[in-house]
């Protein structure tokens, strides 16, 4: 079944974005990292910007999201949704939700000032659209501990993931180091 939570993506990204913007103005950093591409829509210009650019196909049009069911809906990768006279509430859920997250993936792409994918077409399909794109795959062997914190000059740095509770994220080695 649909979650509330869905229905106000968008809005939940724009405004931790603008929640972010006004801890940035009162405790600056040299770099943000948005592991999630809306809430980085609304930061100042003059912090530079890392996007993660996760959605694949990065070719995907909003009539392709729209037509078939993500990860994160009832189905798995590729499972075809019913049809509106078969599940209406279910469709339009699914169709509000995939256009709340097409437009803050491209309001955040369109705001980062690097965008890093997963696979090397994403990075090239960013790269034809003038953005500056590179490509870091996914982590296979992850070290057991971080590497121990050399003191010298600080250099600040935002890290933002949503939600913070899965643990790929990788936030206790941000913490740690």
């Amino acid at each position: 079944p649909p979650r509330l939570s869905a229905a106000l993506f968008l809005a939940q990204k724009l405004e931790l974005g603008r929640r972010w913007a006004q801890a940035l103005r009162e405790h600056p950093v040299d770099v943000v990292h948005a592991f999630s591409p809306g809430s980085a829509a609304l930061l100042p210009r003059d912090v530079a910007v890392v996007v993660q650019a996760w959605h694949h196909p990065a070719r995907s049009t909003l009539r392709r999201r729209l037509n078939r069911e993500s990860a994160y809906g009832t189905g798995g990768v590729g499972a075809r949704l019913p049809t509106p006279a078969r599940a209406p509430v279910q469709v339009a859920a699914h169709a509000a939700y995939q256009v709340q997250t097409h437009t803050s993936d491209t309001l955040g792409y369109r705001r980062g000032d690097l965008l890093l994918t997963a696979t090397p077409s994403a990075a090239r399909f960013h790269a034809q659209r003038g953005r500056l794109a590179t490509c870091i795959p996914p982590c296979v062997d992850a070290a057991a501990a971080p590497a121990p914190r050399v003191p010298g000059d600080a250099f600040r740095i935002a890290f933002c993931a949503h939600p913070l509770d899965r643990p790929w994220k990788g936030l206790r080695y941000l913490l740690e180091a």
